[in-house]
């Protein structure tokens, strides 16, 4: 019986273990490119500030919440595209915000231009505020936007201790590699938020995101 040519038996061994190596290699080129960045969540201010009701009935007194949210970009290569961010702020007084709410939580308006870029090792700040209403206000009394009272509870006090839920959908791109990731999305919880007045903002301390 003829032997096996070995010098063919080892060229093609060689050959498969060649491309293994060249997949392989691939693969974990794309899989550090595609690999999303570390981003972390801080609130760095939380304030309120009294307001009148935009009802225009006069005499009922509202407030304004307003927070400055940290995202620190730790990568080294990847930069992030913002497509959308959503804040709310959760109450923790345990009561609903109005009859015919389930949920203790509203959406605050997002002042900083959306869709955002931010680069590597960069931390940006984003800007949001919601407006609550005094007890007499009709918008209120519809469910329109949440009772002052219900949300703050013990209005006496100058601090108060709330939530913060972040939600965004980002786009990871490196620098010089693949065009972008598929969308991801974030969410987290700032917890025991204390805001304060904004005579009394120096005070406040920063509430990390997890």
């Amino acid at each position: 019986m003829a032997r096996r040519p070995v010098r063919n038996c080892k060229c093609y061994t060689l050959s498969v273990l060649a491309a293994s190596l060249a997949a392989a290699a691939i693969i974990s080129v794309v899989s550090v490119e595609m690999r999303p960045a570390h981003i972390f969540f801080y609130i760095t201010q939380a304030t309120t500030t009294p307001r009148n009701d935009t009802s225009g009935a006069g005499g009922a007194t509202g407030m304004e919440l307003s927070i400055t949210l940290a995202a620190n970009n730790t990568s080294r290569r990847a930069s992030v595209l913002y497509r959308s961010i959503y804040i709310a702020i959760c109450s923790n007084t345990g009561r609903p915000l109005h009859a015919s709410e389930a949920g203790a939580c509203i959406g605050t308006v997002v002042a900083t231009p959306l869709p955002l870029r931010q680069k590597p090792r960069i931390t940006e700040r984003i800007h949001a505020a919601v407006a609550l209403e005094g007890a007499s206000s009709p918008w209120a009394s519809l469910g329109v936007v949440p009772r002052l009272q219900d949300f703050l509870g013990d209005r006496s006090s100058s601090h108060y201790a709330l939530s913060v839920k972040v939600t965004a959908l980002v786009m990871f791109k490196t620098i010089g590699g693949v065009p972008g990731t598929r969308l991801h999305d974030i969410n987290v919880t700032c917890t025991g938020v204390t805001f304060v007045s904004q005579v009394n903002q120096s005070s406040f301390l920063p509430s990390v995101c997890t």
